[in-house]
């Protein structure tokens, strides 16, 4: 048996023994126990002091006698399986030690994956905050930019602007160059607020609304007192489209005060109690009214602008100019207006014999005293047809007049003046004659017989002759 005896006659421990504390002593620095954890491992370690206890008395029992080397054996070899049970059980402790090892780094693991889902699922829930928010807000100034593009809007801001008298007044001074009034619209403005303070506002679409151009009626109790047209102007936040006023009818609604209508050559000057008219106040062009029932026997028909005015306080001054600035004739019938180029001179010597013509026989045809007016009515026109009878209507019977009962007449007026030429193939000329009848019965009398009414002239078809293609009375 192997003697551990040191140099000083002493036992020194079993090396097995210190193996087994190196091996400890490894694992103690490679790994960090929590409190719990080393106070169950000291307490199943074996400690070194208690190895070297155990092994000292054999040692001593070796040196005190001979005789007791077969119990000194016995004991040695005790100890031996002792210290090797205590290996064996170090061993064990050992692996249960590296399988908790692991299971801790597992745990740990899991701890810093659970940290880190954590971290990335609250950042996602902030974005999506950040998402909603920056949405809702753009949600919300969406519906505002659809709701201030629809054309309805304008017309409630309007319709509020109504509400009071001042805003009325306001208003038509801020939008004077839009309305239809010329005549003093401050003072206008101060009428028509008087009118309408205190009544129920309120605003609905008119017959003359399209989508590209809306078009509503304010109504104070019912009553409508302004028209609005809208126009585009450009777009707004979503391209929605912005909408602005292009035309504001008020004078017409004005109690008491004047409308009048105005027809001048396209490209004249109107100026209205000197103040110029925009092209904003013309409702349409094209040819004249006057001509309309004359048009199919006029090769060219000339173009004309018709402007309406209303909210007019008192008669007009009408003046137009062409488009070289010369005046133009300008003649008033009731409400309308008309402007036109005066026939020069030699125009009106070439054609007066016929139109003094026309009127003597126009006049004497109704009392049965005249039988050549068809060669002065164009044939095919609504007059001669009138006249003259058609399919569907029948003549006028001019022999049911009592003409045996005439002792005479004569004119008591007789005129043509206001030549205007249209085209060389048109004119229009200003009738007035008065005929005074005389009767054999001095109980008999006639006072019907006079006109005073605007004579269209235009190329007869047939034989080329100036001839009247319709009658327009006063």
């Amino acid at each position: 048996m192997t003697d551990y005896r040191n140099d000083n006659n002493g036992y020194s421990e079993d090396p097995r023994a210190r193996r087994l504390d190196d091996i400890y002593a490894d694992v103690d620095a490679s790994y960090h126990y929590g409190p719990e954890e080393e106070r169950q491992y000291v307490q199943r370690r074996p400690d070194a002091s208690r190895r070297r206890a155990s092994a000292a008395p054999a040692s001593s029992s070796r040196r005190s006698t001979g005789t007791g080397t077969r119990s000194g054996r016995t004991q040695s070899s005790q100890q031996s399986r002792t210290t090797r049970t205590a290996a064996s059980g170090r061993s064990g402790s050992s692996a249960a030690y590296r399988e908790s090892s692991s299971s801790r780094q597992k745990r740990n693991l899991i701890r810093k994956k659970k940290k880190k889902f954590k971290k990335l699922y609250l950042t996602y829930i902030a974005v999506l905050v950040v998402v909603l928010i920056i949405g809702s807000i753009l949600f919300s100034s969406y519906l505002a930019s659809f709701e201030n593009g629809q054309p309805s809007h304008i017309a409630e801001t309007i319709s509020n602007r109504y509400s009071d008298q001042q805003g009325i007044i306001d208003f038509i001074n801020a939008n004077a160059d839009k309305t239809d009034i010329t005549d003093n619209v401050s003072l206008v403005a101060q009428t028509y607020a008087t009118n309408i303070a205190g009544k129920k506002i309120s605003f609905r679409e008119n017959n003359d609304f399209r989508p590209d151009s809306p078009s509503y009626d304010i109504t104070a109790d019912g009553a409508i007192v302004a028209k609005v047209t809208l126009a585009t102007d450009g777009t707004g936040s979503f391209g929605s489209p912005k909408w602005k006023i292009s035309d504001l009818k008020i004078g017409e609604y004005l109690p008491d005060a004047l409308s009048v209508t105005i027809e001048a050559p396209a490209g004249s000057t109107v100026k209205v109690n000197g103040s110029v008219l925009d092209n904003s106040k013309i409702v349409s062009t094209g040819v004249p009214e006057i001509l309309s029932n004359a048009l199919q026997f006029v090769a060219e028909p000339p173009q004309y602008d018709t402007y309406k005015m209303s909210g007019l306080l008192s008669d007009p001054t009408v003046e137009v100019t062409d488009a070289s600035g010369a005046p133009l004739n300008v003649t008033r019938n009731d409400d309308r207006f008309f402007a036109s180029t005066p026939a020069d001179q030699a125009f009106i010597d070439s054609v007066e014999q016929r139109v003094y013509d026309a009127i003597d026989n126009y006049a004497t045809y109704f009392i049965h005293m005249s039988f050549d007016l068809s060669n002065y009515i164009v044939y095919g026109s609504d007059l001669y047809s009138y006249i003259f009878g058609s399919d569907t209507m029948d003549p006028i019977a001019t022999a049911l007049y009592m003409f045996e009962d005439i002792d005479h007449y004569d004119f008591a007026e007789r005129s043509a003046s206001n030549y205007v030429k249209y085209a060389d193939d048109c004119f229009t000329v200003d009738i007035k004659y008065a005929l005074d009848m005389y009767f054999t019965d001095p109980t008999f009398e006639d006072n019907n017989q006079n006109m005073d009414a605007t004579w269209v002239f235009v190329i007869e078809p047939l034989d080329g002759s100036w001839c009247i293609g319709d009658i327009i009375t006063h």
